[in-house]
């Protein structure tokens, strides 16, 4: 249950209810859309304290706020994703960026590879 429907609007039912009634019990007549507004008003006025939303956070547990809840590790991924994300768009944008920057990874991952020594024989020898 949300922390304002716990506290606030509950609240606010219950004094417009109870100002409907004793709107209905001192005049004999149905209420109009004039008599509405004010009575809501009364209402929201009655309801209105400065606690009352903090205690509806209070109720569901949502407050106080635990800010040590997640560490630092916990939104790396939500980053990198983020940044991925930025490169996609960006090439989307540029092709031509994206050329280079495609050239430029082969690039480094040709000179990580590692040199296999059946690779350097293979070149040496003769047919």
């Amino acid at each position: 249950m949300q922390p304002l429907d716990k506290s606030v609007m509950r609240a606010l039912r219950t004094y417009y209810n109870e100002e409907i009634r004793q709107f209905l019990r001192q005049n004999n007549r149905p209420t109009s859309h004039f008599d509405i507004r004010e009575l809501f008003g009364k209402a929201y006025l009655k309801m209105q304290t400065g606690d009352r939303a903090a205690n509806g956070f209070r109720q569901t547990r949502l407050f106080p706020v635990n800010r040590n809840t997640f560490t630092e590790e916990d939104f790396l991924v939500e980053a990198q994703k983020n940044e991925e994300a930025f490169v996609e768009y960006e090439n989307q944008i540029n092709p031509q960026h994206a050329q280079e920057d495609n050239q430029e990874r082969a690039d480094e991952q040709a000179k990580e590879q590692p040199v296999l020594l059946t690779d350097i024989h293979s070149s040496y020898t003769c047919s």
